[in-house]
């Protein structure tokens, strides 16, 4: 799944603000939501209005392709900003295990990344 640079750089304005502590959503914390590292998809977009969309296994590899996009745009906002990032409260590493590596947690809506400055 490749995002455009639109949509990579508006996750990446949205550290930025928190990192300033002057995000819309909650000072420190952007609230991301899973469309936003996605192309475009219709059967996602069909399946995501349902009552059990987030459940549905043909969703797992979008999610995760969508979570692997927002994590390498938080690994390159770290490497220019002396910050620990914070995801959902789990740190950048535990965020990617519970939903890269073990798939405990789906990547189903939204995520609060908190940015707290070093």
């Amino acid at each position: 799944m490749n995002i455009t640079i639109r949509q990579a750089l508006g996750i990446y304005d949205e550290l930025i603000n928190a990192y300033h502590n002057e995000n819309g959503y909650g000072g420190n914390t952007a609230e991301i939501y899973i469309y936003r590292m996605m192309e475009c998809h219709p059967t996602y977009e069909r399946t995501w209005n349902t009552k059990d969309s987030m459940f549905n296994d043909d969703n797992i590899e979008l999610e995760t392709e969508a979570f692997l996009s927002l994590y390498r745009i938080i690994k390159e906002f770290i490497r220019h900003h002396d910050s620990d990032i914070e995801i959902d409260g789990m740190s950048l590493e535990e965020a990617y295990k519970v939903f890269v590596t073990d798939k405990s947690r789906r990547f189903a809506h939204r995520v609060h990344i908190k940015v707290i400055k070093k």
